[in-house]
């Protein structure tokens, strides 16, 4: 027997965790906060890239929940399973 299995067939990103200071999985607290003074000293001293790379790695990749928590923020993308079932 031939089979396929197919999960999260639409590639729809669902969330599965959230960062704990925001509730979110989509803000961590410290980039879309204005008010935090540390954001604001990392802002003055490397100015915008610093804050678009941050962004990349800790909030659009969740690289940063990773390392902290031990979690992703997201389940699985679309996977394909394709196997052989062999009964005798």
């Amino acid at each position: 027997m031939v089979y396929l299995r197919v999960t999260n067939l639409f590639n729809t990103q669902n969330v599965i965790n959230v960062f704990p200071a925001s509730g979110s999985a989509y803000d961590d607290g410290f980039y879309n906060n204005p008010n935090v003074e540390q954001r604001n000293q990392y802002l003055t001293a490397f100015g915008e890239q610093w804050f678009n790379q941050y962004q990349a790695i800790n909030i659009n990749n969740g690289q940063a929940y990773w390392d902290q928590i031990g979690n992703q923020l997201f389940a699985n993308p679309r996977q394909f399973f394709l196997g052989i079932k062999l009964t005798y």
